[in-house]
């Protein structure tokens, strides 16, 4: 620690170094970047330039390659971005932002990777305590506390964490890539579905409308129905509300929030535990296997499938949907609430008022495609190809992000030693020499 020093950031960057003033030409051509184009380490660039003239006010501030974009708005949310200038046009960032620019002896990754540590949050809670609307001003950000070593570690430092970034991007781009191939196979398979004779799709409807007939839910198969859900399920419920402490445990029966329902997929990062003697109160809201649980407040309609690992565990307020296993399929039934045809149903049926919801007797209603049993499995099993790849990426991803978050912990902090290779020889020649 010894070797790490501490300076205010006004100290160690130029802070808003140029800035647009008001006899700007006023042709002047530039893409503009407001606030809502960054997030943690991503700008969205605008497809096109505009004019200073046609400009918005807040237009001001002049950046250039290498500089980090610091949002003074909502700081907490982490908008700060490295601008990596790949054209010659002229980028203008708004005064929603502070400009940081490189200083000589100080590496500009490091410090964009400071301003992310757990360090810097700290300082900046402690700023926007109490604000109604959480911001900070310019002289702010320039007394934030940094802690730094020698040029040499912060360039060891900043092309570590950086590497975990670019493994983390291409995880992030692979997850994207399979989610989109999802979305197209959905849209297939629940409009097309899959011959069970040939194993393949269908003809699509404007190359062999004879296949088709009409339905609340557009153009279907004629093998399929349409019909409402409770006509599918043995059981809608919503599960058990409770806020007494008594009720809850550090260990017993898993009780499962929204939080904890993903898209085909049960989230246990943050769980919660009843007492077994309350959950036996309520006996008949215990899970099933192959139960399909269902977000009912917040972002209605998001499901999964209740798996042997979760069974009789129980569940806070959602909807609870036990299919009829002779007829419906239950990861058919959560992949299609989970697809476009589920999501604008329960858009249409959730509601009204600041907290979205959806209730038993609206999700009882939804109309829910019903093929053949065999053909619903035929779509699940290509389904659940992409949905393995799917939770594979997504897990590794999170994986990453701890071993990031860990790693910024050590290298950050200044606690843990950093040698690079050949720095004490430098050192002690350098202390010799002197």
């Amino acid at each position: 620690m010894s070797e790490w020093t501490e300076d205010f950031l006004e100290n160690l960057v130029n802070i808003d170094k140029e800035q647009l003033n008001t006899s700007t030409n006023p042709d002047f051509t530039f893409f503009y970047i407001d606030i809502s184009s960054v997030s943690t380490n991503k700008i969205q660039i605008p497809n096109l330039p505009i004019l200073f003239r046609e400009s918005p006010s807040r237009a001001r501030k002049v950046i250039h390659h290498d500089d980090i974009l610091m949002s003074t708005v909502r700081p907490n949310l982490k908008a700060f971005a490295r601008f990596r200038k790949q054209t010659d046009d002229n980028y203008i960032a708004s005064t929603g932002f502070v400009v940081l620019s490189k200083k000589e002896n100080i590496c500009i990754d490091f410090i964009f990777y400071a301003l992310l540590s757990c360090d810097v949050e700290k300082q900046i809670e402690t700023l926007v305590v109490g604000s109604n609307y959480p911001a900070l001003n310019t002289s702010d950000i320039k007394k934030l506390r940094i802690k730094f070593p020698n040029e040499n570690i912060q360039k060891y430092i900043s092309k570590s964490l950086s590497v975990c970034d670019n493994v983390i991007e291409k995880t992030q781009q692979a997850l994207s890539k399979y989610k989109s191939i999802k979305q197209g196979m959905l849209n297939d398979l629940f409009t097309r579905g899959i011959d069970v004779e040939t194993g393949k799709l269908r003809p699509n409807y404007k190359d062999a409308p004879h296949l088709y007939k009409e339905s609340p839910l557009g153009m279907v198969p004629k093998e399929w129905e349409v019909v409402r859900l409770k006509m599918l399920a043995e059981r809608i419920s919503v599960g058990i509300a409770t806020s007494s402490s008594d009720s809850f445990a550090k260990e017993g029966i898993l009780f499962l929030r929204n939080q904890n329902i993903k898209e085909n997929r049960i989230d246990l990062s943050d769980v919660i535990y009843i007492t077994k003697e309350f959950a036996d109160l309520n006996g008949s809201k215990y899970l099933k296997k192959g139960d399909v649980i269902t977000v009912r407040t917040g972002y209605p309609g998001i499901s999964a499938v209740v798996e042997q690992e979760f069974e009789n565990s129980q569940t806070f307020t959602t909807l609870i949907t036990t299919p009829n296993s002779k007829v419906l399929n239950s990861y058919f039934l959560s992949n299609f609430l989970n697809s476009n045809f589920g999501k604008d149903q329960v858009l249409n049926l959730q509601g009204g008022g600041a907290q979205q919801n959806l209730n038993s007797g609206a999700l009882e209603t939804m109309w829910i495609l019903k093929p053949s049993l065999n053909e619903q499995n035929l779509i699940v099993g290509r389904l659940s190809v992409i949905e393995d790849n799917i939770h594979a990426e997504q897990s590794y991803l999170s994986k990453l992000q701890q071993l990031k978050t860990g790693l910024m912990g050590d290298l950050l902090s200044g606690k843990k030693e950093v040698k690079i290779e050949g720095e004490d020889k430098k050192k002690k020649d350098e202390d010799d020499s002197n």
